[in-house]
């Protein structure tokens, strides 16, 4: 079972945007609290998640790379 990355991100910087631009909206001490915890969620998220940082080497496919030509 992993994550999806994309959808994670895409709501956390949506959620963040929202905070930082109109802290009026929810109050300023807890737009300050509600940001603190989305930084929190994405440091867990980049130093926990397995599937963050694998892509690289399953878009690569392992070939037998150029050979000789006589």
């Amino acid at each position: 079972m992993g994550c999806n990355c994309k959808w994670f991100e895409i709501i956390v910087a949506i959620v963040l945007f929202i905070v930082t631009l109109w802290p009026a909206l929810l109050g300023a001490a807890v737009s300050k609290w509600i940001a603190v915890i989305v930084a929190i969620a994405l440091v867990l998220h980049a130093l926990m998640c397995k599937n963050c940082g694998s892509y690289a080497s399953e878009k690569m496919p392992a070939g037998k790379g150029k050979a000789k030509r006589r």
